[in-house]
């Protein structure tokens, strides 16, 4: 699941999976440390260069999936990406609570209404 801005500045929730096949374990293990990790790294930044560079209305699922294959199927790490697939896009409205921590020495009181 990540959570992030289009290039409008608007917010997107996505999750994805995706799936691959090892055709060459020993140049796997020899270009990738934690592979299941990096691979899984490797698909969310090219999510989130793909949500970065456009705006909302030039996003969608179809889109997301082909262009992330395309970065994918660029890379020689002993395995063969047999697919992409987004199972949740969500266009949201973000609220970010910013707070100072000066609540710490004042107490706090989720019970007290204001």
């Amino acid at each position: 699941m990540q959570t992030l801005t289009s290039k409008d500045l608007k917010t997107i929730t996505i999750s994805q999976a995706v799936g691959y096949s090892i055709c060459d374990i020993e140049k796997l293990y020899l270009k990738l440390y934690h592979p299941e990790i990096t691979i899984s790294n490797m698909v969310m930044a090219a999510v989130a260069d793909t949500i970065f560079k456009n705006n909302i209305e030039d996003i969608s699922a179809d889109t997301i999936e082909r262009n992330v294959m395309a970065i994918l199927k660029d890379k020689d790490y002993g395995v063969k990406f047999e697919y992409f697939r987004v199972t949740n896009f969500a266009v949201i409205k973000a609220l970010r609570l910013i707070q100072d921590q000066n609540w710490i020495s004042e107490g706090l009181s989720m019970n007290t209404k204001k």
